[in-house]
């Protein structure tokens, strides 16, 4: 039974598997398993220790296609542990066979069981609670009536496929596994994913409440010592947070600050979006998993999970409180996951969440399954028919939307990334996908060990700046404190100051940047107390007993801004960025697209158009363009985070349109560049509709301005369908004026 679902699972997993880094949260997971360090709150520290174990036994394969493989063995497990709970349930081995293989094909489940993610391991520490209640509860007199018009002393009678025993008989004597594996995963969870704890707090409240599941005295020490056990994959985050070459999140060294990592205080506990990320929660998402629910596993599989759900009420009570509860929990955590439900990639995120609850779905079909061949005619065909129809559907619809073979984007965006920033430079980029692929390449995969990344989003926590200035002495300036600004026209203003050429002063207040002439500044000192300053800032800060507050981070107040650290930087270190948190750089620096970077260079030493040109064409060489094109999901963060690649295109094919441009023509290595380009260009105007208006308006403009690649009536139809959509300013006027003068 198990294996004829685990078998044909794995190899659907392993024949889909993703080949390289996942985008996602995987490319930190697989740098942690693989330093043995700690990932974002909770930590996760029973999947690092096993992804260790699992990078090391496996001879062959990247790191991230090894983890992407071992998601597709726990998903396989979880498949085959839900068969054998049904097929314990039901006594029906036909409909073990259709639950596991529902919950195998259905998409939450197909989709994280072929990415290295905590999902498709969290699901099978699900089914494995699962299978532990349903043993207990076959090992117990069941809680629930006699059939209607049954005899008391009749022999017992199939009801809904379930042989039932009858009242008052004496409870099978029972194995003592059971109690292991519920208090072992009533702690274990808390070192993989705190959602478990949904499912698995009413599990174990409904096996102590009745009485004949309870543990009996030969089975409290040994659930006592798996319940101790599940604890230690815990300790694990104090001693990693000691390590110089770990990819550690958090600081776990101190009691306060391992608490400040399990209860996740830095997202806001029982939340998903870190607190002051700025996401609107929405109200709807357990709206939004039920309507998923006939696309994911089918409308037959919802039907079956419905008449399973009332079979289950009717005939295995206790396991009906136990899922009762459950459905009152996930649908608390739904209230509760603070992320907008109207954005595509962020509703996404939610539904990697679905698996849990579609475990459970899963079982109940299964019991429907039963519940409803028990009533078909004797015929085998009808109910293999039914099962065949319940793993079908959802396997079709998946396999239609599980996006294209081959993902390589997360490693093609970081190695871009990477390629685009001069030797020795100092990269402050913004946003997970790109966080985590350049952690991934640089400490597992080993690139580019000479850039220094920086995140400006982990910045903000004050743990990640001591982690900064342990590891790279020098390399940010001081982040706290603050100044008292004395005008000679009598105002006084706190903030901080950065002397520019001209004899100007940068004058940084709390929501105000500006110059102002040296001349006028009467004096400058430090406040002797900059906590009390900038209240309308710090009103915003989140600061309690796990929480201490703290000023040297990127918080948003005058003295951590990036004019700063540009000034500190700049005369040493070449300085990028991909995403940029605030403008206060504006005041000294000038931005210059450097293939999907920005690099900053101070104003006056701009390098010239032909420099810049230059660049662009050497870098479209190494980027892989062509990932713009496939066929990603609409809310895939790969549909996303491709338009890096369009802004890159954009800012290169304006380049071409400068005259200096033709000095390049003829050069071997910038030919081979444009020759990309243009092939981009031709491509993106076959799109509709467009995706990236701004990169239609350039490829108009090449249209128009390059000789090898000029074609008027082409640049008229791009420049229409760019003020279809273009949005109200001065790039749009530009547009409209050059429409005008091609006619028609």
């Amino acid at each position: 039974m198990f294996l004829a679902v685990f078998l044909p699972a794995l190899a659907l997993y392993i024949a889909t598997v993703a080949p390289s880094l996942p985008t996602g949260d995987s490319g930190e997971l697989i740098t942690a398993a693989a330093t043995l360090g700690v990932a974002h709150p909770p930590g996760y520290p029973l999947y690092v220790w096993v992804g260790r174990l699992w990078l090391a036994l496996l001879p062959w394969g990247s790191a991230a296609l090894k983890l992407n493989l071992m998601s597709s063995v726990a998903g396989a497990l979880a498949a085959g542990l839900v068969a054998l709970a049904v097929r314990r349930l039901s006594q029906s081995a036909l409909a073990g066979l259709a639950a596991g293989w529902l919950l195998a094909v259905s998409a939450p489940q197909w989709n994280n069981s072929i990415v290295a993610e905590v999902f498709a391991p969290n699901a099978a520490l699900a089914a494995a609670g699962l299978l532990a209640l349903v043993t207990l509860l076959g090992h117990s007199s069941p809680l629930k009536p006699l059939p209607r018009g049954a005899r008391r002393n009749a022999p017992p009678a199939r009801v809904g496929g379930v042989p039932p025993v009858p009242p008052g008989a004496a409870p099978a004597s029972r194995s003592p596994v059971p109690w292991l594996v519920l208090a072992l995963l009533s702690t274990l969870l808390l070192s993989l994913h705190h959602t478990l704890f949904l499912l698995m707090l009413p599990c174990v409240v409904v096996a102590l409440a009745v009485p004949s599941l309870r543990p009996r005295s030969a089975e409290r020490g040994g659930a006592i010592a798996a319940a101790v056990t599940g604890l230690l994959p815990l300790l694990h985050m104090p001693l990693a947070a000691r390590s110089s070459t770990a990819l550690v999140w958090g600081d776990e060294s101190s009691l306060r600050g391992f608490l400040r990592q399990l209860l996740r205080a830095d997202y806001g506990t029982f939340q998903l979006a870190p607190q002051g990320a700025g996401a609107v929660s929405g109200d709807s998402h357990g709206w939004l998993y039920l309507a998923s629910l006939p696309a994911a596993m089918g409308g037959c599989a919802v039907v079956l999970a419905l008449v399973g759900a009332v079979a289950a009420i009717r005939h295995h009570r206790a396991l009906a409180i136990a899922l009762g509860g459950f459905a009152l929990l996930q649908a608390l955590f739904f209230m509760r996951a603070g992320l907008p439900a109207d954005i595509p990639v962020m509703r996404s995120v939610i539904e990697r969440f679905y698996l849990l609850p579609n475990v459970l779905v899963a079982l109940l079909a299964g019991l429907g399954f039963a519940s409803l061949s028990a009533r078909l005619p004797a015929n085998r065909f009808a109910a293999a028919s039914l099962a065949l129809l319940v793993a079908v559907q959802p396997l079709v619809a998946t396999a239609r939307h599980l996006g294209p073979r081959g993902n390589h984007f997360a490693e093609h965006a970081g190695l871009g990334i990477l390629n685009s920033v001069p030797r020795g430079g100092v990269l402050f980029v913004r946003g997970d996908l790109q966080n985590n692929a350049i952690e991934y390449l640089t400490r597992v995969e080993h690139l580019r060990a000479d850039i220094t990344m920086v995140n400006q989003e982990l910045l903000t926590y004050d743990w990640y700046v001591r982690q900064l200035r342990a590891r790279f002495p020098g390399l940010l300036p001081a982040l706290g404190g603050a100044q008292r600004i004395m005008l000679r026209d009598g105002r006084a203003i706190d903030g901080w100051t950065s002397r520019r050429s001209g004899g100007k002063l940068a004058l940084l207040e709390e929501t105000v940047n500006s110059l102002v002439d040296s001349i006028d500044v009467e004096s400058i000192s430090p406040l002797a107390d900059p906590s009390r300053a900038f209240a309308t800032t710090r009103a915003d800060f989140r600061e309690n007993a796990l929480l201490p507050p703290a000023d040297d981070r990127y918080s948003g107040l005058p003295a951590s801004r990036n004019l700063l650290w540009l000034d500190h930087l700049t005369p040493r270190r070449s300085v990028s960025f991909f995403g940029i948190k605030e403008d206060s750089w504006r005041l000294g620096y000038e931005m210059v697209p450097e293939g999907l970077v920005l690099r900053a260079y101070p104003l006056g030493s701009v390098p010239s158009f032909a420099e810049q040109v230059s660049r662009q064409l050497e870098l479209a060489r190494e980027l892989e363009l062509d990932d713009y094109f496939r066929p990603w999901p609409v809310a895939s963060f790969e549909a996303t985070e491709r338009r890096a690649l369009a802004y890159f295109v954009t800012r290169a094919l304006l380049l071409l349109c400068q005259p200096a441009a033709a000095a390049l023509k003829g050069a071997p290595e910038a030919d081979a560049g444009r020759a990309r380009l243009i092939s981009f260009a031709e491509r993106f105007e076959s799109i509709e509709p467009t995706p990236d208006p701004a990169c239609l308006r350039a490829i108009a403009l090449l249209r128009l301005y390059d000789e090898r690649f000029r074609d008027l009536a082409r640049a008229r139809i791009d420049l229409d369908r760019y003020l279809a959509t273009a949005p109200p300013g001065s790039e749009g006027d530009e547009a409209r004026a050059l429409r005008s003068q091609l006619g028609s």
